[in-house]
């Protein structure tokens, strides 16, 4: 099934490669055209191998995170287990004095449903009944005490079902990546000669038209943003209006309500300029789907994390995370070792470095690399 989901993609991938004709296919517009349709698809299948490993990414996060939950109920429990056992120790004192309250044993007995002390009970009138009738407090501790730990056991029974459920999606998307990835792969592999040039060509004019683009957008937003400064300024002068008597001096103007101030951007972090290092060490390291590995290869988020992890700050393991936890950016305040993202869904994140420029895990074909930012969705400060 796997071999051929691919092959149905090669096969896309190929009939492109086609030449429509012998009149056609030694025309320079067809093969610029097959180069743009190419380079169009193959950049689909890498965003669709990006995404998927984003969300294989975001699994292994929640199965870590259900892990350390399950560890954390298991020792609930087993404190819970060694309360209730302390409670029943406690209860066997009162049967010294059992033959007291004999007609009580039942109840007591139906509360100590360890087979040893039920057993010890049966065996003697009323042995477990005086803790009842002697002790009522210790009683309702006892009945609290099991309650929990059933709800303790039970919470564990559940987060261990749950635990199970997360493994299997992480195999299942960890299938899916690989199967993207190769198809992503494969398809750059088939490319080749001067087509291979022409689409290599092609990639590279949509990055640089990205990028424009994108420093026209913060140049606006820049331009925006002193606009939006030095209008609180003007508001502020003094406005004359007349006098109601028609002449004299002007009354001054009413006070106008002041401006919700703007949410502050935190500034840069004191690690900024270590996890712009640590990443730009990685420059030239292969790209690899799923992959967090120095010197060997990384994806997009594995890069950030690990950068900002040597700078000594934690970030989740998958850029829409990454996204959602931090405070965000205006894109006309970018500092070096924000974060910057891309996609709908947010699939791919790199580290600002200045000039409009970014140090990222790029695709399977470049690895690391400093390239120009482009197609921005929004900004992120870790610190």
């Amino acid at each position: 099934m796997r071999a051929a989901r691919i092959a149905a993609v090669l096969a896309g991938v190929v009939a492109l490669a086609v030449p429509v004709g012998e009149a056609s296919a030694d025309s320079i517009q067809d093969k610029q055209r097959q180069a743009s349709q190419l380079a169009a698809r193959i950049e689909q299948l890498q965003n669709q191998a990006e995404r998927l490993a984003e969300d294989y990414n975001e699994a292994v996060e929640n199965l870590a995170k259900a892990d350390e939950e399950v560890a954390a109920a298991k020792a609930r429990l087993t404190q819970q287990e060694g309360e209730l056992s302390t409670l029943r120790s406690r209860m066997s004192v009162f049967a010294l004095k059992s033959y007291v309250f004999a007609d009580q044993s039942a109840s007591v007995a139906a509360l100590l449903d360890d087979a040893a002390l039920s057993g010890q009970a049966a065996g003697r009138d009323g042995y477990t009944a005086l803790a009842m009738g002697a002790n009522v407090d210790l009683t309702d501790s006892l009945n609290a005490t099991r309650d929990d730990t059933a709800a303790q056991r039970a919470n564990l029974e559940a987060k261990q079902r749950y635990q199970q459920q997360l493994t299997e999606v992480v195999a299942d998307k960890r299938v899916s990546v690989d199967e993207a990835g190769n198809a992503a792969a494969a398809a750059l592999v088939d490319v080749k000669g001067e087509l291979a040039e022409l689409v290599a060509a092609e990639q590279q004019r949509k990055i640089a038209e990205a990028a424009r683009q994108q420093q026209e957008e913060i140049r606006r937003q820049q331009a925006a943003a002193a606009a939006a400064a030095a209008r609180p300024a003007a508001a502020s002068a003094p406005a004359a209006r007349p006098s109601p008597g028609g002449g004299g001096a002007a009354a001054p103007a009413a006070p106008r309500a002041a401006a919700p101030p703007a949410r502050a951007v935190p500034p840069p972090a004191p690690g900024a300029a270590g996890a712009v290092a640590a990443a730009m060490s990685q420059v030239g390291v292969s790209y690899r789907y799923a992959s967090a590995i120095p010197g060997v290869a990384f994806d997009c988020s594995g890069l950030t994390s690990w950068a900002w992890g040597r700078a000594g700050v934690g970030l989740p393991r998958n850029s829409r995370a990454q996204y959602a936890a931090l405070p965000k950016v205006p894109l006309d305040q970018l500092q070096p070792g924000d974060l910057v993202f891309s996609g709908n869904p947010i699939h791919h994140v790199g580290i600002y470095i200045g000039g409009g420029m970014q140090v990222h895990a790029s695709d399977p074909r470049r690895g690391v690399l400093v390239s120009p930012i482009r197609n921005l969705v929004g900004a992120t400060r870790p610190g």
